[in-house]
């Protein structure tokens, strides 16, 4: 029988835009090094994923570089365990002490996934893209989340889409300060966010995704500029496994 996971998807911004290829340079060769490592012994750790945001769908349908995200990161961990991992104070205030460096507005959220579609069959590379969804504010989440449940038979009959993932937000964990806003390990659950959803899909190859993307311009316009978004963004991102006991 699976066991159950709990799944967080993290994201946050470089600390310098000015230094973003410093700052690439140092999470991959160093940060996720050591988390990787980290977590290597660790068997309430299940999988560590993070993924470098490469391009972001512009207003004609086109792609530019990113703006609105830098990184995200995607773990599951055994039911009951924190967004933050089971980390000690010590090598907490370490990692912590080495955001300072390149990172700043972590947000971390607590999700429920669903698949949607899976229709893998041995692939060993696959085209990741991720929409971000936030709800405007005043808007019942169960209202937001009917926008997102409008685009899945779109997602479903894409051309060359292997998986599709819907993620609802469940929980946002608060982020303290340090010298810039969001650069601490996510704490406790925050009363509320605007945080509604993440949609995770992968395709055989990149040409497959921007495809869907530039036929399907009605069904992305809707998913993410509805009345109740109040934000909706698509990025082409390159994942990078560092940890999967699935």
């Amino acid at each position: 029988m699976p066991q159950e996971l709990s799944k967080a998807i993290s994201r946050f911004m470089p600390l310098d835009p000015a230094r973003v290829a410093e700052h690439d340079e140092h999470y991959e060769q160093v940060h996720t090094r050591y988390i990787r490592e980290l977590y290597a012994d660790v068997p309430e750790m299940v999988a560590y994923h993070q993924d470098r945001v490469l391009a972001q769908h512009d207003l004609a349908g086109g792609w530019e570089p990113p703006s609105g995200a830098w990184r995200f990161v995607v773990s599951r961990y055994r039911a009951g365990v924190q967004a933050a991992g089971p980390m000690p104070a010590h090598i907490r205030r370490r990692v912590e002490a080495d955001h300072r460096t390149f990172m700043r507005g972590l947000r971390t959220c607590a999700v429920r996934e669903t698949t949607l579609l899976d229709r893998r069959s041995g692939q060993t590379a696959l085209q990741k893209y991720v929409i971000e969804l936030d709800r405007a504010p005043g808007v019942d989440a169960a209202a937001a989340s009917a926008v997102v449940a409008r685009a899945a038979d779109a997602l479903r009959d894409a051309t060359g889409a292997r998986l599709v993932l819907a993620n609802e937000v469940l929980a946002e964990r608060a982020s303290r300060p340090l010298d810039e806003p969001g650069q601490g390990l996510p704490g406790e659950a925050l009363p509320a966010t605007d945080k509604l959803a993440f949609l995770e899909l992968y395709f055989d190859h990149a040409d497959w995704g921007r495809a869907f993307f530039a036929s399907c311009r009605t069904v992305v316009d809707e998913l993410c500029w509805d009345e109740t978004i109040a934000r909706g963004a698509v990025y082409e991102v390159e994942e990078r496994c560092g940890i999967d006991r699935r």
